[in-house]
């Protein structure tokens, strides 16, 4: 119904001036326990008010914590960081604020964050967390995630040591070369090198900020062509630490999606790209980073929803008038209706609320239910 669901609620204490960071939503009751369990200290109060199953918290609480000197989620986080800063090739930290390593700028705390430096520590950090029952997030260059206000729990890594950003020519055949690339490196780094080797095949890159690791996970795409259509083959690491390599004719990919890494991890990659002079291919790259110079300097993911069969879903949303619209600090891009930005005051739970009003929107009007292409973690 029509300005009766949690999102309606939360923009309605947005618009009566409750500032970000006073007010945030969480997807489900057990979201919302594990970020206030992890809060709460001896002299606090906990106050439930609702209506329904949200006495289930209260439930928790007492069983949890009723007695306790200190919320055990300390303590507990505090065991995890020290068994996961015993595993050689990594740096840890505990209750790293995320919102500066997404293109958003938004979020809460990872309760242990990660920096990989070697592919034996991310090997050792994926069996530790499969064993221990602890999940595991990968985050890259953050362009395609929106971190909730909330936190993420368990380990949240990056690829951060320089045995991801390798790009090494591998071999030559008939003008077509093999490029094997690390999945930490940056594409806009993947682009310009490409460049000075005369290399062509991946201008289509071109603007799109984020790591070749992200790219093959989402097939990353622009200008007709994606990132999956070029690629001979993936390393990757399973989610037990165990290796793998996945080749052309095994690897699923689809629209801004590949099956084949849903529950992997890639390491690095082989490309496939040919021959070409380095000035035309300059120009191509100058081309696209042209139609994507508007967004430069916006706090936003790019495209939010996933393009729905026949139809384009900045177009639907720009048709519907939603162009524009707002909820706290996050608004709908007056440059492109399948943009969303955080403007300053903006918080995680604005644009979560905003994505929901706009789908909402979207499906009453015209009757399309769009998907989002932004990843939500926490």
């Amino acid at each position: 119904m029509a300005g009766g669901d949690v999102w309606d609620l939360y923009a309605k204490f947005r618009e009566q001036g409750w500032s970000a960071g006073t007010v945030a939503v969480a997807h489900s009751l057990t979201q919302a326990w594990d970020y206030v369990a992890g809060k709460l200290r001896r002299g606090h109060t906990l106050l439930i008010v609702g209506a329904g199953d949200v006495e289930k918290i209260g439930t928790w609480a007492r069983k949890e914590i009723g007695g306790a000197a200190e919320c055990c989620r300390t303590d507990v986080l505090q065991g995890m960081a020290e068994s996961v800063g015993r595993i050689t090739g990594l740096k840890v930290r505990s209750r790293e604020a995320l919102s500066g390593k997404t293109t958003f700028g938004l979020g809460g705390e990872a309760d242990i964050w990660v920096e990989v430096v070697s592919e034996d520590g991310l090997g050792g950090l994926l069996a530790w967390c499969s064993e221990s029952k602890i999940p595991f997030h990968l985050l890259g260059a953050g362009s395609n995630v929106l971190v909730s206000d909330l936190g993420v729990r368990g380990v949240t890594a990056r690829l951060a040591g320089e045995a991801f950003r390798r790009i090494d020519m591998v071999d030559e055949n008939a003008g077509e070369v093999t490029v094997r690339v690390g999945a930490g490196v940056a594409m806009a780094v993947l682009a310009e090198r490409l460049e000075r080797e005369s290399l062509s095949g991946l201008e289509f890159l071109e603007g799109i900020p984020g790591s070749v690791g992200g790219g093959l996970r989402m097939n990353a795409g622009a200008m007709g062509d994606e990132i999956g259509a070029h690629v001979s083959s993936i390393r990757c690491l399973n989610m037990d630490g165990s290796q793998c390599t996945v080749h052309r004719d095994g690897l699923r990919f689809s629209y801004r999606c590949c099956e084949s890494l849903r529950d992997r991890i890639a390491v690095e990659c082989t490309l496939t790209v040919t021959r070409g002079r380095a000035e035309e291919i300059a120009s191509r790259r100058r081309e696209f980073r042209e139609k994507r110079r508007w967004m430069s300097g916006l706090r936003c993911a790019g495209s939010v929803f996933r393009n729905p069969p026949g139809g384009a879903a900045g177009r639907i949303v720009d048709e519907t008038g939603l162009k524009g619209t707002g909820v706290g600090g996050a608004t709908v891009s007056a440059g492109h209706a399948n943009v969303i930005v955080a403007e300053r005051g903006a918080c995680a739970s604005d644009v979560l609320a905003l994505i929901e009003k706009v789908r909402a929107g979207v499906f009453e009007r015209c009757g399309v239910l769009l998907e989002n292409e932004v990843m939500v973690l926490g």
